[in-house]
């Protein structure tokens, strides 16, 4: 893994679509992201059933952001005035098959604006680039179809389609698997 590690803090500022750049996450960058995972309108997209707390939301990131070593953790700021607009991740890379979840949550004032698909495009282009990866993936809710549009918008196609997977507000729902394949 220290392999992946170097990979990635040689690149880490680099990494720029056309709205948007990735830069390494900062400590400053934590409050808003807690912000953004507790408004309702994220939660339901996140799948969240409950706010998190400051204090969870420390714990998430001491132990998913700094103590992992399967995960890439991106801030986006747009490129126009360098403003914090989301948070992008790989989730679980796995060096042996070579491929990756995707994670993403754009702050809800901001989204609307192609800053998603664009940090999404940037982030497939250092994964498959900078880290050899040859496969990404996301799992989105079927209730959330402007996900699955943002998505669909940065190259990943639907894989699958997970009947029943999950439960949410009485029922069970399909969740959705889109996919990206390096060139």
């Amino acid at each position: 893994m220290s392999d992946i590690v170097l990979r990635r803090t040689a690149i880490a500022m680099s990494k720029a679509g056309k709205q948007v750049r990735l830069r390494a996450l900062r400590p400053a960058d934590y409050e808003p992201w807690l912000e953004w995972i507790n408004d309702p309108a994220v939660m339901d997209g996140l799948d969240r059933a409950l706010p998190a707390t400051g204090e969870q939301h420390d714990i998430y990131i001491r132990t998913n952001v700094t103590d992992r070593s399967d995960t890439v953790w991106f801030a986006v700021e747009t490129i126009e005035d360098r403003s914090l607009v989301g948070i992008v991740w790989l989730w679980e890379v796995n060096n042996r098959h070579r491929r990756a979840e995707v994670r993403i949550v754009i702050d809800p004032a901001a989204s609307g604006r192609g800053y998603g698909p664009d940090a999404l495009r940037a982030l497939s282009e250092y994964a498959f680039r900078i880290l050899g990866l040859h496969k990404l993936y996301a799992y989105v809710h079927e209730r959330n179809a402007r996900s699955r549009a943002a998505f669909e918008r940065a190259g990943f196609t639907l894989e699958g389609t997970l009947q029943g997977e999950a439960f949410w507000d009485g029922n069970f729902a399909a969740v959705w698997r889109l996919a990206r394949f390096a060139d």
